[in-house]
């Protein structure tokens, strides 16, 4: 597996498919060589030429953080932080390639928060549109909890996105169910009320926010599944 992971990209590919499997089904299986591996898989997500490489190696990151935990990847959540966002702030990929590597950012957030926080500054605003575009409510959840998690850490780089945020929010309104699971759903009520507490103070009702800047159906929704203060 080691030497695929180095390969031609059709067998990289499969590679990464193949361990982000392993990871998921017979783990201690895999972790004795991990210290090996990983780099490799952070390694693949700079092959942006290659979107089913850099897709793969993605899911594959998200796999391994979440069943082997933070301690274990620590040492390559920086370099692989650094490959993501910069996946993330770029024009022109692939939907597939942007929603996993969304996902793997979500999970990065929930499990090696303290890590993520401090550069939240360089991807709160296209973290929350990439999110909004997620359409399957699983992968949504998972990666807008992660979210929901940096910004208790860091709040203000999402408190400077917050038209971007809502937008994410109103798009579980196309969604079946339309809502989010209870859980997430007071972690972003938690968020908006902050919102609405800033808007107040710089002189804006958070009524005239939404309806200024989102269609009508939106805001009927916020007002429905919200407190809208």
């Amino acid at each position: 597996l080691h030497q695929c992971l180095k390969d031609e990209p059709a067998v990289r590919q499969s590679s990464l498919a193949l361990m982000g499997d392993m990871i998921k089904s017979s783990p201690e299986f895999v972790a004795p060589a991990i210290p090996t591996l990983l780099p490799l898989v952070v390694e693949n997500l700079s092959q942006r030429e290659h979107r089913k490489v850099c897709s793969n190696a993605a899911w594959a990151f998200g796999e391994l953080i979440t069943t082997m935990g933070d301690m274990v990847v620590s040492q390559q959540v920086e370099p692989a932080l650094t490959r993501l966002v910069t996946i993330l702030n770029s024009e022109d990929v692939h939907p597939n390639v942007m929603v996993n590597v969304t996902i793997t950012l979500g999970k990065l957030g929930r499990i090696s928060t303290d890590r993520v926080a401090p550069t939240f500054h360089t991807f709160a605003e296209t973290m929350c549109l990439a999110v909004a575009e997620i359409s399957d409510t699983y992968e949504k959840n998972l990666a807008f909890e992660g979210l929901c998690m940096i910004a208790q850490r860091n709040p203000q780089p999402l408190m400077e996105s917050a038209h971007q945020f809502v937008v994410a929010v109103v798009s579980w309104a196309e969604l079946e169910p339309n809502e989010p699971p209870q859980q997430l759903k007071d972690m972003l009520q938690a968020i908006l009320t902050a919102f609405h507490q800033q808007m107040i103070a710089s002189g804006t009702t958070p009524t005239d926010f939404y309806s200024q800047r989102f269609e009508q159906h939106h805001c009927a929704y916020l007002a429905q599944n919200y407190i809208i203060q």
